[in-house]
């Protein structure tokens, strides 16, 4: 009997552990593919908000309007949006980008939401989706954690977020994205939209999926993907018992129109 009573123990311990420990939010969405690292002094001043126009604009945008993507069913295939120049043409040029950028981390204990309310953002377009780029620069500092969730240490981890632990703003007040190319296809999206990402001067190239509609001239692209922070150097491992797990889901909103981006009218983004 006394030999039992530490393996009962041992046993209740990690019962208890298993059934404390919190879901992690990165296993319920796609994983981005990494490319080769390269720091922001290699790759040049990363601005996400300014994407240059793609090299062929079309002269008319009725011309390329037969590539966009509309939300119409397909019979055959109820998940595969069909194409409709005439109730999806997006006109060639450049619009700003409205919408909602945020990340949620997690531990052992519990999971974090980080959003960011003050950015920018541009969506050029030659009239084609394959022709479009998109890109937008955020305010790193301006991040709030958990909004409308109040807790004692909520402030000291906001502060410490900002720190060389974590993303570093003293040095590196903004992170961005810039897309290279918006393909069709991909698992659990419309599209496949690849970019560089920078943050905490290191710039990653990196592949997600998403899902790209456009109706009535108004286009949105909706992506929920993970990324492993390590990747930008954001490395610190937090309490011994109850570690931060690597897995970051980023979830990215964007529209070129603010009302179906849910972003006040008179602002250019959310902020």
């Amino acid at each position: 009997m006394q030999n039992r009573m530490p393996r009962l123990l041992i046993t209740a311990a990690c019962l208890t552990f298993l059934v404390g420990c919190a879901a992690n939010p990165a296993d319920d969405v796609p994983a981005a593919e990494i490319g080769e690292a390269a720091t922001v002094d290699e790759a040049g001043a990363m601005d996400g908000a300014a994407v240059d126009a793609p090299a062929e604009a079309a002269a008319d945008p009725a011309d390329a309007g037969d590539a966009i993507v509309s939300n119409e069913v397909d019979e055959a295939d109820p998940n595969a949006p069909m194409t409709d120049p005439a109730a999806a043409a997006l006109p060639a040029g450049e619009y700003p980008l409205y919408g909602s950028i945020q990340a949620v981390a997690s531990k052992v204990s519990r999971s974090h939401t980080l959003v960011f309310p003050t950015w920018t953002g541009s969506w050029v377009t030659d009239g084609t989706l394959e022709g479009s780029l998109l890109g937008f620069e955020l305010d790193v500092d301006a991040l709030l954690l958990d909004p409308g969730n109040d807790y004692a240490m909520k402030d000291r981890l906001e502060t410490h977020l900002r720190s060389e632990d974590f993303f570093l703003v003293a040095d590196y007040p903004t992170a961005s994205f810039s897309s290279s190319a918006i393909t069709p296809g991909g698992a659990g999206g419309t599209h496949t939209i690849s970019g560089d990402l920078t943050l905490r001067g290191v710039t990653q190239p990196i592949s997600f999926p998403a899902t790209i509609v456009v109706v009535d001239g108004v286009a949105t692209a909706t992506a929920d993907f993970s990324v492993n922070r390590q990747d930008w150097q954001l490395a610190y491992p937090g309490a011994p018992d109850d570690l931060i797990r690597d897995e970051v889901v980023l979830s990215i909103k964007l529209s070129t129109d603010p009302a179906a981006a849910g972003a006040p009218a008179e602002a250019g983004s959310e902020g």
